[in-house]
C-alpha cells in the first residue's frame, strides 16, 4: 500500500473507515502518518521537490481528475512508459528524461 493509494482514497471522498473497512492490514495510525508525509513533501514541493502521485494499477484512472481538483498532480499507471515493458522499464524512462513517468 502505498501513500499515494491512501491519500488518492481519501481524496476520493472516501472516509477512513471505508479505507479501513477495505484494507483490513492497515491501522488508523497507518492512515494518520500517511497524510503527514504527503503533507510534508508537499511542503518540500515548495522548496526544491514536486509531489506527483502514482495512482496504483489496481484503482481506476478515474482517481486522475478528483486528485487534480484537489490541487495534486497524479498519473496513472497504465499511462507510464510503455504498457508493454517491465517495471524497471517503465520507471527507468521516466527518470532518464525519456518517457514520462510522472
Amino acid at each position: 500500500m502505498t501513500v499515494g493509494t491512501i491519500v488518492g482514497l481519501l481524496a476520493a471522498g472516501h472516509d477512513t473507515d471505508e479505507v479501513l473497512a477495505a484494507y483490513p492490514y492497515l491501522e488508523r495510525d497507518d492512515i494518520s502518518q500517511a497524510l503527514a508525509y504527503a503533507a510534508w513533501r508537499s511542503e518540500e514541493s515548495h522548496g526544491r521537490f514536486e509531489l506527483k502521485l502514482l495512482i496504483d494499477m489496481n484503482l481506476s484512472p478515474q482517481w486522475i481528475e478528483p486528485l487534480a481538483d484537489a490541487g495534486i498532480e497524479a498519473r496513472h499507471w497504465s499511462k507510464v512508459g510503455d504498457g508493454a515493458a517491465a517495471e524497471r522499464e517503465r520507471f527507468s524512462s521516466g527518470r532518464s528524461g525519456t518517457g514520462s513517468c510522472c
